[in-house]
């Protein structure tokens, strides 16, 4: 797992985090979470930390592909995710819990932008 403090600029106060984590054997896949603050969310806080992240995944760590999972009502995430160029995968299943919905992005389609 490598997970990162979110803050705002010149504070120290954790506001949020961010991880990859969930590395599949080969470190081709990992997952991305992410968590902020209510009263810090829809202000791009969260969507300039996963460009960072995503950024990190793909061209250091090198990565074939990043998911994200979150609820199908969370529309503050699925928002995030799609602004983030994430597509939602509609025939994946996140097994045993089925109000998750399962988004990706793969580093060709990334990196091509």
């Amino acid at each position: 797992i490598m997970y990162w403090a979110i803050t705002l600029k010149d504070e120290t106060r954790l506001i949020g985090t961010i991880c990859l984590w969930n590395f599949t054997e080969d470190n081709s896949v990992a997952e991305v979470g992410y968590d902020l603050k209510p009263e810090f969310q829809k202000k791009g806080i969260m969507s300039e930390a996963l460009k960072a992240v995503v950024s990190y995944g793909f061209k250091e760590l090198e990565f074939s592909r990043i998911e994200a999972f979150t609820q199908k009502r969370n529309e503050g995430s699925k928002s995030l995710l799609m602004n983030n160029q994430f597509q939602l995968h509609p025939t994946r299943i996140d097994e045993g819990f089925p109000e998750n919905i399962i988004f990706e992005l793969y580093s060709k389609d990334y990196l091509s932008n």
